[in-house]
């Protein structure tokens, strides 16, 4: 499974030069840290960095930097119980994009995290949501830590952002003709968006999307292109119509499949020739995500 691994390393110091301990979402007994007159209004300044990023994908893994695993945004959000304590959102075209300060009173935080690199990004935190207007590449997380004064030294945090969307890629084997435009895929269900408080899929919709075919694919039969859904975190299916259009959005030709199989982190490609009367589109999962099954229609 792809990952993406947010090294949150470096010194966690506090404004009063006391240290800070994270332990795994608990303090040493177990318990958020009680807070008394002397500690209740004393903060920390916790720094993250995200400078490293492992990116694992089976069977072959690489490492690269953020900027290089083409994330183009960055959120962090720090909630005490259910209040927003402190929030955090960086674009890649930031100067110190991945480093994270967060000023923090002692206590017990949940971290919220999400990177992507969908289009027209909307965050709300009344409903815990991010929505895109294009879904592409996005990971998220949610883990826990105390903040509190001792004496031993301070503790690195790392979490694990884990794939949360699903893609599905049509190639086709036709010839492209000089009067084709677009190519365009209505899912039965398609989400946009993702609850960064439990990373459930949001934002359903079964509207007609598309990308318009470049001019220098006209002649070829290798025209391919992806989309991309947050997936519910169980296995679903989708119902497809995928066509491709001319000038004045007529349809030169469409296929329908049923049942597709989907997964978070899975990879469905869908292809074949849908012009003319024989059409034949087989599905599989690719091996760069996940393994899986085969599927004709």
């Amino acid at each position: 499974m792809k990952k993406l691994l947010w090294a949150m390393a470096g010194a966690l110091i506090l404004a009063s030069c006391e240290r800070v301990e994270i332990v795994n979402g608990q303090d040493d007994a177990g318990d958020a840290p009680t807070q008394t007159e002397n500690t209740k209004n004393k903060t920390a300044v916790v720094r993250f960095s995200v400078d490293q990023w492992d990116v694992v994908t089976e069977p072959m893994t690489t490492r690269a930097t953020a900027a290089e695993a083409d994330m183009t945004d960055i959120w962090l959000l720090a909630y005490s119980a259910d209040t927003l304590a402190a929030q955090v959102h960086q674009v890649s075209t930031d100067e110190n994009f991945g480093s994270i300060t967060m000023n923090l009173k002692y206590g017990k935080y949940y971290f919220c995290c999400v990177s992507s690199r969908g289009a027209q990004p909307v965050l709300d935190t009344k409903a815990k949501t991010i929505t895109w207007g294009t879904v592409r590449d996005t990971f998220w997380n949610i883990d826990s830590l105390n903040i509190r004064s001792n004496t031993s030294e301070a503790t690195s945090k790392t979490i694990t952002l884990g794939r949360v969307v699903s893609r599905v890629r049509l190639a086709l084997t036709d010839v492209i003709p000089d009067d084709a435009s677009k190519i365009t895929m209505k899912p039965s269900h398609w989400y946009y968006g993702v609850n960064y408080w439990n990373g459930s899929a949001v934002g359903d919709s079964d509207a007609e999307i598309g990308v318009t075919i470049p001019v220098s694919y006209v002649g070829r039969n290798d025209l391919s292109t992806a989309f991309y859904t947050v997936s519910p975190a169980d296995d679903w299916s989708i119902d497809v119509t995928a066509a491709l259009r001319g000038s004045g959005d007529t349809t030169l030709g469409s296929v329908q499949v049923s049942n597709i199989a989907m997964a978070r982190n899975a990879s469905v490609t869908l292809h074949g020739g849908i012009i003319g009367t024989t059409r034949g589109i087989g599905i599989d999962m690719t091996t760069d995500w996940t393994d899986g099954g085969t599927t004709n229609w």
